[in-house]
């Protein structure tokens, strides 16, 4: 007796078939919603970032005004062959710089936006808005007491970049030479000390070659 002839939705096949429909059907929603929303994502992500830069600068400007009309007012954004950075001003005086800089965390690259003085010579602000540092240990490099510790610091001495020693977390009486590390994650700390260091260097090398 012949075998009854079993349909396609009685097959091994099937159940494959459905799923790679349902799939292309899923990613192709998605795509469509994605590039629907894309100027938005785009106008948000400038706008976070914009907020980044001006409150590097907050304790410059009025607070009344949003980071968009700061920017416009006060940033000026230059692109090199190297790299890109912002002169910033207030009624007409140059205030300081804010530099894009690069550097390698524990798990990849990490970037960086160094508000400097006009004579390169102290750190006005420092936040690390892009790392893959984990969460709780590395990733505390965005906590505000890892951030704040750079505040007016001094990062060129006699024309040459300062090499931060690593100190313990929590430590008293910092000294203008010394960062402290977060406890547990010293390869992210060191690739923040390594970032600073080496960007600043390159920073330096640039203004004195006349390619800014």
């Amino acid at each position: 007796m012949d075998k009854e002839k079993k349909t396609f939705s009685e097959t091994n096949f099937y159940p494959i078939f459905f799923m790679v429909v349902l799939t292309i059907i899923f990613i192709g929603l998605l795509s469509v919603i994605y590039h629907m929303n894309l100027e938005r994502i785009n106008s948000n992500q400038l706008s976070q970032y914009q907020s980044t830069i001006t409150g590097l600068f907050s304790s410059y400007f009025d607070t009344d005004k949003s980071s968009s009309e700061l920017y416009k007012e006060h940033f000026k954004e230059i692109t090199t062959d190297t790299r890109t950075y912002y002169e910033v001003s207030k009624d007409g005086s140059l205030i300081g710089y804010c530099y894009v800089i690069n550097g390698q965390g524990l798990w990849g690259s990490m970037k960086a936006l160094i508000a400097l003085t006009p004579d390169l010579h102290n750190i006005i602000n420092l936040d690390v808005y892009q790392h893959l540092e984990t969460p709780g240990l590395g990733g505390r490099i965005d906590e505000e007491w890892f951030k704040q510790q750079f505040n007016n610091k001094v990062i060129v001495v006699d024309g040459k970049p300062i090499k931060y020693v690593l100190i313990p977390e929590g430590s008293d009486n910092v000294k203008a030479t010394e960062m402290m590390q977060v406890t547990g994650a010293s390869r992210t700390s060191e690739g923040v000390r390594n970032m600073l260091y080496n960007e600043t260097l390159s920073i330096l090398k640039e203004m004195k070659g006349g390619t800014e």
